[in-house]
């Protein structure tokens, strides 16, 4: 009888990915025509995608963006809801809309045959949706729902104020939705917030799927040449870093069973030349279940089921966060386990065991990543939105494998400042209370305050 093994078997090469045919087109308008070919299945993907979002809402009507990604399936000048809804399921399409700060994707998929249809939707939802009085009141009623339910929750409360803490005003501190937000957003504020967005002069039209490029581009560009734009296009700066230590908020929530403890600071944005370094840095952290915050803090320490950190770039400015949940007596010590794992990661000090593990993950993950018409999609609306070279995707699995010790070691120190770094902790009164001596010793201000007095 065979023992079980000691160490884990050994890891295959990581396999090659080459990008898909690619054909690009830029019309007068200032709409790009991408068309990328994948016959493995006979559907094709067609996707509107705008640089802009809900940067775009009103500062009174938090939520406008939410409530424009839902009112967009509810059909077009030619349709009514009904009717929308029953032309899509006839020929088995396919919608998706969303609604992000700095982007706005709308995506139609569908069998090949039915390719001209496909984009004939997708315009209409795009440049000509209805938007109806019925489907605001419809979607507000489900939305103040969604968000009160989400609201009650410590998990998402906790990442609302860990956004807050570290963007301030900048759009990506905004949280989604808040209540005053939806009951204030009215079918012209909708109407607004979509003419600001889908504006043609910063727009990609994205074809993927069983086609033949060379054959279809033409005659797609001249289905969008007509649409036009008259409205100016916003950009926004990079938050900045604050020049001192960042606040511990303790976050009061009677009766709850455990305590969410969150992290945070600024990164760059995605176009940054650090990005991939520390992306490799966020994988050595806590990017995984191999990683040091799951390993110290679950498996030696027995402090959380499972901590874990996240590297969140958007167009204009970045986030490193780490979170985990905790029982309250245990909360002293996550906390100062958590701030030591910090103070670690900072010095940039990483064996040549985890930069190679990681980099070998990061490699052999990403032609996963990249498979079917949505991993291609994907791709292709990230290196446009953020304004990557052309050959990012084509050199990503080399550039990853380029990164040397010394450049993560630069990029950890560069960009992991543990002091300024932002502290959430939520849970019961008592909790907190217990662990007052800990979160006291990370040294900087603390704030208290009450769930229930921040819920809007």
């Amino acid at each position: 009888m065979r023992s079980f093994p000691s160490t884990p078997p050994s890891a295959a090469k990581p396999s090659p990915w080459n990008f898909p045919d690619t054909v690009v087109r830029q019309i007068a308008n200032g709409i790009q025509v991408v068309v990328i070919r994948m016959p493995a299945l006979p559907i094709v993907s067609v996707r509107w995608c705008f640089v802009s979002g809900r940067l775009h809402e009103k500062s009174d009507c938090v939520g406008s963006g939410f409530l424009l990604q839902c009112m967009l399936r509810h059909g077009t000048e030619d349709l009514s809801s009904a009717d929308f809804a029953r032309h899509l399921d006839r020929r088995g399409i396919r919608l998706g809309t969303q609604v992000s700060v700095d982007s706005t994707v709308i995506s139609v998929s569908a069998l090949r045959e039915y390719l001209g249809e496909a984009l004939s939707i997708a315009n209409d939802v795009a440049f000509r949706p209805s938007l109806p009085a019925q489907a605001l009141a419809l979607e507000r009623i489900r939305a103040i729902q969604a968000h009160q339910q989400a609201m009650g929750q410590v998990e998402n409360m906790a990442n609302v104020s860990l956004s807050r803490s570290m963007y301030g005003a900048h759009p990506y501190g905004i949280p989604t939705t808040t209540r005053s937000g939806l009951q204030s957003t009215g079918r012209e504020e909708v109407r607004a917030l979509h003419q600001q967005i889908c504006d043609p002069s910063r727009a990609l039209l994205l074809v993927v799927g069983d086609v033949h490029p060379d054959e279809v581009v033409d005659v797609i560009a001249r289905k969008v040449s007509a649409v036009s734009s008259d409205t100016r296009s916003t950009e926004l700066i990079a938050p900045q870093a604050p020049t001192s230590c960042s606040d511990v908020v303790l976050i009061e929530r009677p009766g709850a069973e455990q305590v969410v403890v969150g992290v945070g600071t600024l990164a760059m944005a995605r176009n940054h030349p650090e990005f991939l370094p520390l992306r490799v840095v966020n994988h050595v952290w806590g990017g995984g279940a191999s990683s040091r915050l799951f390993a110290q803090l679950r498996e030696r320490q027995g402090l959380t089921y499972g901590a874990y950190s996240q590297l969140d770039c958007g167009r204009w400015a970045g986030d490193l966060t780490a979170s985990m949940t905790v029982a309250p007596q245990k909360l002293s010590h996550a906390v100062g386990s958590l701030a030591k794992e910090i103070d670690r990661i900072g010095t940039g000090e990483i064996t040549s065991s985890e930069l190679k593990d990681s980099i070998h993950y990061l490699v052999g993950s990403f032609p996963q990543r990249a498979s079917g018409l949505a991993g291609v999609s994907s791709l292709t609306m990230a290196a446009w939105l953020h304004d990557l070279p052309s050959s990012t995707w084509r050199d990503y699995q080399a550039a990853l494998q380029a990164i040397t010790p010394d450049v993560v070691e630069s990029t950890a120190r560069s960009w992991i400042k543990p002091d300024r770094f932002s502290w959430i902790i939520a849970g019961s009164p008592e909790a907190l209370d217990e662990a007052s001596g800990e979160i006291s010793a990370l040294q900087r201000p603390i704030r208290r305050m009450n769930m229930e007095s921040m819920v809007d």
